[in-house]
C-alpha cells in the first residue's frame, strides 16, 4: 500500500518550525493505520 500525501501549510516564518511536527502526526497516522490493517487481515504482513 502506498500513499501520497500533499500539504501546505500556512504562515511563512512558522512553518519551518511546523513541518516537522505535522510530519511527525502523519507518520503516526499511517503507522496505526498499518497495524490496524494487519489486525484485521489476522496478523498477516
Amino acid at each position: 500500500m502506498t500513499d501520497r500525501v500533499e500539504y501546505r501549510l500556512p504562515l511563512q516564518p512558522a512553518r519551518a518550525l511546523v513541518v516537522p511536527l505535522v510530519r511527525r502526526q502523519l507518520d503516526r497516522i499511517f503507522r496505526y493505520r498499518a497495524s490496524a490493517i494487519r489486525q484485521l487481515l489476522g496478523g498477516a504482513r
